[in-house]
């Protein structure tokens, strides 16, 4: 499905007179930069070169032009036709969830973190209160029965 452009090409083209040459590009180089267009399930951004860099994306709504994007792993040169693929850096779940992890908390995810914490403890703690720690415990605790064993010992006949 071939859909139109998401900005009209400007007047003096999709060049950028100040960028680096498509051949100084290399496979692998990360880049960033500014979403400037979106077309037929391709998604292109000014990242520096002469040219804008492009990918391939089965969800282009997820972008709008002006988006900036980050961690764009160089893949594919065509020096022919002035053309740099790139795709999204990729990263394991562990590493994601490490970096998310990492991430300075919002003073509202404190707050409710905290309020976690202290619940749990005080579960802990009525829990510890409701039974003894251990079965010795439990019986030094526990009173004598008094019954007829201990009486007929006492006296003796």
């Amino acid at each position: 499905e071939k859909r139109a452009s998401a900005v009209k090409r400007p007047a003096g083209g999709w060049q950028h007179d100040s960028g680096r040459s498509v051949q100084n590009a290399k496979i692998g180089e990360t880049v960033s930069g500014t979403v400037t267009n979106i077309m037929n399930k391709r998604v292109w951004v000014s990242a520096g070169f002469v040219k804008d860099v492009t990918f391939r994306t089965d969800r282009p709504e997820r972008y709008q032009v002006g988006d900036e994007l980050q961690d764009l792993v160089v893949s594919a040169i065509n020096t022919e036709k002035d053309v740099v693929e790139v795709e999204f850096k990729r990263t394991s779940r562990r590493q994601r969830m490490a970096e998310k992890w990492a991430e300075p908390k919002r003073p509202q995810q404190q707050q409710r973190q905290r309020q976690r914490q202290q619940q749990g403890q005080q579960q802990q703690q009525s829990q510890q209160q409701k039974r003894p720690a251990t079965k010795a415990k439990a019986r030094a605790a526990a009173p004598i029965p008094a019954g007829p064993r201990s009486a007929s010992r006492a006296s003796p006949s």
